[in-house]
């Protein structure tokens, strides 16, 4: 995982004992957290996904030095007929993200304004909720 903000992202969520309780799947010893499309080989549901801005602008700010990006965060579970501990987790997820500084390196991170969970069912037989927000990078030097 190169991208530092993928890997900020997801140290955040598997550090957080009560969502990986709540997700009650592992992949290879650790919260199954992915910042990979597709996720890897073996991977099953439930798990969660991050992957890439969906938009990257420096331009758009203040002083000229924030850089501001989009992330999605996606969970996906099986269909069970019961919504409700995927809708739990992304909750969860959207409670991490809510004003909350990460270390992502040589920047000041803030995460604001998120929204969702947005329902997305990729298909019939599995539940897809996302959770998306804007994060402010400011370089620290």
């Amino acid at each position: 995982m190169a991208d530092p903000v993928s890997e900020a992202i997801v140290s955040l969520l598997r550090s957080d004992p009560t969502l990986a309780a709540l997700l009650n799947n592992t992949y290879q010893g650790e919260t199954a957290v992915f910042a990979t499309d597709p996720v890897p080989d073996g991977a099953d549901l439930p798990y969660i996904q991050t992957t890439g801005q969906s938009f990257d602008n420096r331009n758009l700010n203040m002083d000229g030095k924030f850089r501001q990006l989009t992330r999605s965060v996606r969970v996906f579970y099986e269909s069970d007929g019961d919504p409700g501990p995927i809708e739990d987790v992304a909750l969860r997820v959207r409670e991490l993200v809510t004003d909350l500084t990460l270390n992502v390196a040589g920047n000041r991170t803030v995460f604001v304004d998120p929204s969702g969970p947005v329902v997305q069912d990729p298909d019939p037989d599995s539940y897809g909720r996302t959770v998306t927000f804007e994060i402010w990078l400011h370089p620290t030097t």
